[in-house]
């Protein structure tokens, strides 16, 4: 399987679980990184990723969850390679945490009501849009 980029929204959920978290990292065996691999595999971002076992497995997401912690303003140790949007959507949480978790919340709960699995991805639309496709669609 060729390299998937994380999206914003992708990134927004990720975040958010690190936040509530206290800005730690999250195993794999956490039931946390377990939901949210769920959640992202049922996004409709990657057509055609999904059935594959490592798309946003939860070894990923955890990955991604200690890239989110060392991206951050002020960490310490040595910073692992999350990407540019992954430092871009941190400082977002950093500069405005409540606006940000509201809209990782939205997200969450237009997931849990399948309003958003379903939509298709809209014309014009790339994987690295800055703002949240799924919360435009």
């Amino acid at each position: 399987m060729a390299r998937i980029n994380w999206t914003c929204d992708e990134l927004l959920l990720a975040c958010a679980l690190v936040v509530q978290n206290r800005w730690r990292g999250l195993r794999p065996a956490d039931k946390r990184v377990q939901d949210l691999s769920q959640i992202l595999r049922k996004l409709p971002l990657h057509d055609g990723a999904a059935p594959d076992p490592r798309f946003r497995s939860p070894g990923s997401v955890s990955l991604k969850t200690g890239n989110i912690v060392t991206a951050r303003a002020g960490y310490h140790g040595a910073a692992m390679k999350g990407g540019q949007l992954t430092r871009e959507v941190v400082a977002d949480f950093t500069e405005r945490p409540d606006e940000m978790l509201a809209a990782a919340k939205a997200l969450h709960a237009g997931v849990a009501s399948a309003e958003i699995v379903g939509i298709p991805a809209q014309e014009g639309e790339t994987d690295l849009a800055r703002e949240g496709q799924l919360l435009r669609r």
